[in-house]
């Protein structure tokens, strides 16, 4: 029996190009795949810096009992992304307008809380993408205060949609929705 020749070479060709498409489906899921773990490892780290960072807070409230045990407030905390604590701004006039540095010179407890609030949000704008906090104490013993911490956080898309339908979910079209966090101290 003949076989002719010309016939199974152009069968090969066609075996290899169908393999290579399959192998690059592949390789672009195994990419999609790492660009996502990629950003849930980015998410997962922006989450642990805010909690890290309501939780310094919390303990230096805790330290300078003097003030926050009774302090009565619901101040803003809006630093900006350049480490400088004094362009810090309060929500609290009180607390803006003190400027002593208490890591130079020893400070009342006053001036301790506006000093620790100003360096805790210029951490927050600075660590967080597009972050503010908000600060709200009741003043009764013991006096629960409430430290919330919000930024904005990038979602990659998990596809890209056709023009003109309609999605449903912040991952389904890459969004910044704005996250927060929030913790509770409690000061005797």
């Amino acid at each position: 029996m003949l076989i002719n020749k010309y016939k199974s070479r152009g069968f090969s060709m066609l075996e290899v190009l169908v393999t290579l498409v399959i192998i690059l489906i592949g390789v672009l899921g195994v990419a999609g795949m790492q660009m996502l773990a990629i950003n849930n490892t980015q998410i997962a780290r922006t989450h642990s810096l805010a909690a890290i960072l309501a939780s310094s807070l919390a303990a230096e409230m805790q330290v300078n009992e003097p003030y926050w045990s009774t302090s009565v407030t619901s101040t803003a905390v809006v630093g900006f992304n350049n480490k400088d604590w004094t362009n810090t701004t309060l929500g609290d006039s009180v607390l803006n307008g003190l400027r002593s540095n208490c890591m130079d010179v020893s400070c009342i407890p006053t001036a301790m809380a506006a000093y620790d609030l100003k360096t805790w949000g210029a951490n927050v704008a600075t660590l967080l993408p597009g972050g503010a906090a908000k600060v709200i104490c009741r003043g009764a013993i013991p006096n629960i205060c409430t430290i919330s911490v919000t930024w904005k956080e990038k979602n990659v898309a998990l596809h890209n949609t056709p023009a003109g339908a309609s999605v449903n979910g912040p991952l389904a079209t890459g969004t910044n929705p704005s996250q927060s966090y929030t913790t509770f101290v409690s000061i005797n």
